[in-house]
């Protein structure tokens, strides 16, 4: 009974807590900020000599950085914060420190949890309770400089992960929750200048806001992003409103600015246009004390933007003895005929999806994280970034502006969880949150937040309202309100599909086929008649993006079919260490998070690794989205330039006759200037054509700065297959269990009783690991996983794994041997003929096949000794290669180590794949060549290692064993990896291997 009452007691106390965190701004839907600035765009207040001289903004006496060593206590819960955290006597010294921006899960505090739907807290439509919210304190002391007196003083968070609350001198100032936008706070009445001032901040990982952020990443919390003081004089410029658009059929510039002062003052502005460093348009502005003023100005023959052509300009305004210098790019998106144009060109999309990721510091990243990652989207031909799903920092456009992309800006709001109006579940309209009056504010607020700020960037071309939601009235409001603030973009939702509150059909994961049915309906209905660029497409988790050239085939025959962004740019892995020490990256269930509901390695579905590691996808990427493409008739090279801006001006072409393999001849020529969108014939000088040897074209196209821009083989000549077995029979030696052949130099053994070729002896020793066996089963893929392949193809796992020897026959005079395997849904012959020299040919037949069930893999498997660890091949490389993505793997005679082939997936699973290939050669001496091509992979490690059961194991990089051998599969066959999504779509039809006889043969010495 005592263990009763107390029981109601605790149960009472926690209900009072929580019904009194309900006054609290971060419980409540409608309140997303309290106290806060109007938003406005990004850029720094300094002195009109520092910007003479070039004094980099953030180091202007303007601003006082606030970024580094902050005081920092961690709390599970928000209430057992301390009540007295903000009295201007609490003592912080016994507190740790943590660095500002990061992410307090990423530093130790708390779990880091990956969720792709649904929420980190118990989301059943109540606010997160505040006894499982876990929060922090941050405390810095700062002491704003002695010349800020009589300025106003703000302070601006570029984001913060949750909500917080700020106090100043114990006063509390305000709120601001919508992690991924500023907020900025006038502290003017709160500091003391030229004295040391406290700063407190409280940090709630989870606020009602939490509800619209339910995206595909980690749930981290903190400060994320910048944190500084800036200060200006009483009437300063407060916001710029910079509309640099193309007039005169676009060839002038149009430059219209609208500057909002603080506070109206009679003095005069000026301002000034200027290229590399040269004023071209200067002009004062006289006041008339109003806090708006306007500029509207033409700029002749104005050098364009574009992410061809990222030419910019330098905007300064001056405003007494301060100033701003902004960078100011030209150009006009619009929707015209149908599809989307940038300064009246029309261009393919050829997009990534992009999340704040780092391996070490989440979702904090750095201007230094953004430079690496755009060097390697424009060394692969990537042009476009989406925003996935929130605004990235101010930093972040800058680049975007000045390195030349075009970019979907993403409203951070996804409430997933509740349903999607445009996939597989549609939502609940009296819970999902775009249909409810309530959460209006929250999505008006994020939206115009996203607006205010990154307006001012010519990079910037759409607006997003958000991904995967509900797309009720909060969504057309947003809609309408982008549409009636900004006449310069489109507008675009991904959940509006199929609704007019979207100017972009913007689907996700709809297959290439999708795309000729929109070409197909075109006439029906108004909402086929828009842009068509996927969102998200080819989902690149694990060991994926096949078939992509099959979307880019379609694409390109249509000019409506504008291209799309990829799903996604970075595995979100976290770098840490096993008991071993062995580093791997975390995912999912990892990091002590096991106990919580968690999506596993969803969150890994990049082009690249989490430390940057380009996977092989992103070079099939790399060759399918390049702007100079070739078809060949004859001596006839037709070069189709696919830039939407840039003539192949002093480009140079290469071709090269390949041999077996091997360039045996080499030319170059100046390519003509081709026009932007439009292609050319050139003649090719003729090369000698041997009908003995297969040959091969390959053509190059390098522009100015002798970077490759386009790639392409073509086959010339084929050679015809002979083999190589004599007509010498080895001879045969006939056992007890066993059955011998024999050369001078080699003897291969069988076993009567399992059928299999159980040694080979080489001088004496047997260098076979496991036997030559039928193989049709791969490690599962992450996409083979998606479509259920234990369920949908296990058959053909335990044709894999259990095979009975039905007949063992030897033919004596032919020196040949034929094992005849039941293996459940079919049988197969394996044939065995060897000849004096030692070569061995084997004949695999696949036949009576019992299910219509397609097969995985066509193959034989087996293991020889470690020391055969260096390999040469003719074949599709360097890099891995499958069925379905090799176009970008050229013929050629490559020398690897075998562990090269391995490929470390963030989950094992099937890699190091080599297509097409002609033959093998392994040091020390073996050999193997194909009847036709065929799909070699080789390791240091076995199937088992890298495969799951039927449910996926929390598997990593470090679970996979180098064992003391050389496994090599040599496939007739195997199906295509996959790619258009991981959750139940299987290779397309061409690239799965229909449950038919097959029969291939290979040949060994």
């Amino acid at each position: 009974m005592k263990r009763n009452i107390l029981k109601i007691i605790l149960i009472f106390a926690m209900s009072i807590s929580f019904a009194e965190a309900q006054d609290l701004p971060h419980q409540k839907p409608e309140i997303v900020t309290v106290n806060t600035e109007t938003p406005r765009s990004s850029f720094y207040i300094q002195t009109k000599d520092e910007v003479k001289s070039g004094v980099s903004s953030i180091n202007s006496q303007h601003v006082l950085d606030l970024n580094g060593e902050w005081k920092f206590q961690f709390y599970n819960s928000e209430v057992d914060i301390p009540s007295n955290f903000n009295s201007p006597h609490f003592n912080f010294s016994a507190w740790g420190n943590i660095t500002v921006p990061s992410n307090w899960e990423m530093e130790g505090h708390g779990i880091p949890i990956y969720k792709n739907v649904g929420f980190a807290f118990k989301g059943n439509g109540q606010m997160p309770d505040p006894a499982y919210n876990p929060s922090a304190i941050y405390h810095k002391e700062i002491t704003p400089n002695t010349s800020w007196d009589g300025k106003d003083i703000y302070l601006r968070f570029e984001g913060v992960a949750g909500g917080v609350y700020v106090y100043v001198n114990g006063k509390e100032v305000g709120y601001s929750e919508g992690s991924k936008t500023a907020a900025e706070f006038n502290v003017t009445e709160y500091l003391n200048v030229g004295e040391t001032n406290q700063l407190t901040l409280k940090v709630v990982k989870y606020t009602s806001g939490s509800y619209l952020e339910d995206q595909d990443f980690w749930r981290l919390a903190g400060i994320e992003r910048d944190v500084y003081l800036w200060a200006a004089q009483p009437s300063h410029i407060k916001d710029l409103n910079i509309i640099s658009s193309l007039k005169n059929k676009y060839k002038d510039g149009d430059l219209n600015i609208e500057i909002t002062l603080s506070k109206p003052n009679s003095s005069k502005l000026k301002w000034e246009l200027l290229e590399n460093g040269k004023i071209i348009k200067s002009k004062t502005i006289a006041q008339v004390n109003k806090t708006i003023l306007k500029v509207n100005e033409t700029i002749k023959s104005v050098k364009k933007w574009s992410a061809e052509t990222s030419n910019l300009y330098d905007l300064v305004i001056y405003n007494g003895e301060e100033a701003v210098k902004t960078k100011v790019g030209f150009r006009t998106v619009e929707i015209k005929d149908h599809t989307l144009q940038v300064n009246g060109q029309y261009l393919l999309v050829k997009g990534v999806n992009l999340h704040d990721h780092h391996m070490t510091r989440g979702h904090t990243v750095t201007r230094e994280d953004y430079l690496e990652d755009f060097a390697i989207m424009k060394a692969h031909n990537i042009n476009a970034i989406r925003c996935s799903h929130y605004p990235k920092p101010s930093f972040f456009y800058e680049l975007c502006d000045s390195l030349g992309f075009y970019v979907v800006d993403e409203a951070n709001i996804e409430a997933h969880g509740f349903g999607n109006d445009s996939q597989y579940y549609h939502p609940d309209t009296t819970k999902s949150l775009g249909y409810l009056p309530l959460w209006e504010k929250q999505h008006m607020e994020r939206t115009i937040r996203m607006y205010e700020r990154d307006k001012n960037h010519p990079s910037v071309i759409i607006w997003s309202l958000g991904n995967e939601n509900g797309n009720g009235q909060n969504f057309y409001k947003t809609y309408d309100w982008l549409k009636e603030n900004d006449k310069t973009r489109p507008v675009q939702s991904e959940s509006a599909n199929h609704f007019t509150n979207t100017d972009i059909s913007a689907p996700m994961y709809n297959i290439a086929q999708s795309g000729l049915d929109y070409v197909r309906d075109f006439d029906k209905e108004p909402r086929f008649q828009r842009p068509y660029i996927q969102c998200e497409y080819a989902h690149a988790m694990g060991n994926s993006v096949g078939d992509l050239k099959e979307y880019w085939d379609i694409y390109r025959a249509h000019k409506i079919l504008q291209g799309g962004f990829i799903w996604d740019w970075v595995d979100q892995g976290i770098l840490t260490k096993n008991e071993k020490g062995e580093e791997f990256f975390a995912y999912g269930g990892d990091l002590r998070a096991s106990r919580y509901p968690n999506d596993e390695n969803f969150c890994a579905n990049g082009l690249v690794n989490a430390d940057r590691k380009i996977k092989p996808s992103l070079l099939e990427v790399k060759k399918v989205y390049q702007n100079i493409n070739f078809t060949l008739s004859e001596n006839k090279l037709m070069v189709n330039n696919e830039y939407s801006f840039l003539a192949t001006t002093n480009y140079t072409l290469k071709y090269q006759l390949k041999e077996n393999g091997r360039v045996v001849d080499e030319k170059k020529m100046k390519l003509p200037r081709i026009q932007p969108m439009s292609e050319k014939s050139v003649t090719l000088q003729q090369f000698a054509i041997d009908n003995e040897e297969e040959q091969f074209l390959y053509v190059a196209v390098y522009n100015e700065k002798n970077e490759l821009v386009g790639e392409e083989e073509f086959l010339i000549q084929e050679k015809k297959y002979v083999s190589q077995l004599s007509d010498a029979k080895a001879d045969v030696e006939m056992l007890n269990n066993e059955v011998i052949l024999k050369s001078n130099t080699t003897q291969w053994i069988f076993s009567k009783t399992s059928g299999y070729m159980v040694a080979w002896m080489k001088e004496g020793k047997n260098i076979l690991q496991r036997p030559f066996k039928p193989t049709f089963w791969r490690a599962p893929l992450d996409n083979d996983l998606g479509f259920q392949i234990y369920d949908t193809l296990g058959v053909w796992k335990k044709a894999n794994d259990f095979q009975k020897l039905l007949s063992f026959e030897v033919n004596s005079s032919s020196g040949k041997i034929t094992a005849l395997f039941d293996v459940g849904v079919a049988k197969v012959n394996m044939i065995y003929q060897m000849d004096d020299q030692g070569l061995l040919r084997i004949t695999m037949d696949l036949f009576d096949i019992t299910t219509n069930n397609h097969i995985p893999r066509v193959g034989i498997n087996y293991a020889i000794d470690e020391k055969f660890n260096q390999v040469e091949f003719y074949g599709k490389g360097p890099h891995e290669n499958y069925w379905d993505r090799k176009t970008s793997a050229m013929m050629g005679i490559y020398q690897l180590n075998v562990s090269d082939f391995d490929f470390e997936y963030i989950r094992p699973q099937e890699n190091g794949a080599r297509a097409d290939v002609r033959y093998v050669k392994f040091t020390n001496g073996h050999s193997i060549y194909g009847e036709q091509p065929f799909l070699f992979t080789t390791h240091h490690s076995v199937l088992g290692d890298y495969q799951d059961g039927p449910k996926k194991g929390q598997r990593h990089s470090t679970d996979i064993i180098k064992r003391p051998l050389t496994d090599i599969t040599i496939d007739h066959l195997q199906m295509g990896v996959g790619g258009d999504y991981s959750w139940g779509a299987w290779p397309i039809p061409k690239y799965l291997i229909k449950p038919q006889d097959y029969s291939f043969s290979i040949e060994l010495k």
